[in-house]
């Protein structure tokens, strides 16, 4: 059956740990989103918020909190690859780091799903806001890589995905195209880049 307790379970999960990437990152990276006033009322403040609704994610589903939020924090490094970081290693010798050990704890396919998922994500975000990011002089994969070689990753990387863990990757592109939704569909600033 598709949706069962643990199918709720995951879904729980996903939409915590995806509130608590997008607070995360929007704080980080000062992006003007949905959750900018909340980040701005928050101030610091957004780091414990951030580790309770993570705390009640990992309550809900550990391996798929833990494995989204460790794939987002690598993903998110892409970037920074050769950038020294806090403990004197380069992005891409901790993000290697990282996921050997947490293949080691929670397994590959876990690890390796959730990679691909939050890369997914991340080329049909950076695909969405191509305009936004021109106009704000924002990193950019589909800039990168372009539009139409954005979307064919993507279409590999699903079917991929769907041998792995068909119903994480179907849970979390219904969260992910929510949370894309809702932030253009609330109006939180004047949209320049439209």
């Amino acid at each position: 059956m598709l949706f069962d307790v643990f199918s709720f379970n995951i879904l729980g999960s996903v939409i915590l740990t995806g509130i608590t990437i997008k607070l995360i990152d929007d704080y980080l990276d000062n992006d003007k989103t949905i959750f900018s006033k909340i980040i701005e009322n928050m101030g610091k403040g957004i780091l414990p918020y951030s580790i309770i609704i993570f705390s009640i994610s990992c309550l809900l589903n550990l391996e798929t909190s833990v494995s989204l939020v460790s794939s987002a924090y690598i993903v998110g490094m892409i970037s920074d690859f050769n950038r020294k970081l806090t403990f004197n290693l380069k992005g891409y010798e901790e993000s290697i780091l990282i996921f050997i050990i947490l293949v080691i704890f929670l397994g590959f396919n876990e690890m390796v799903s959730s990679l691909i998922i939050i890369f997914i994500t991340q080329l049909i975000d950076d695909i969405i806001d191509i305009n936004k990011d021109k106009y704000y002089n924002n990193k950019n994969l589909a800039f990168k890589l372009g539009v139409v070689e954005s979307i064919l990753i993507s279409v590999i990387l699903v079917l991929i995905t769907l041998k792995i863990d068909a119903l994480k990757l179907v849970i979390c592109l219904i969260v992910f195209l929510l949370i894309e939704f809702l932030e253009y569909s609330i109006k939180w600033e004047d949209k320049k880049w439209i």
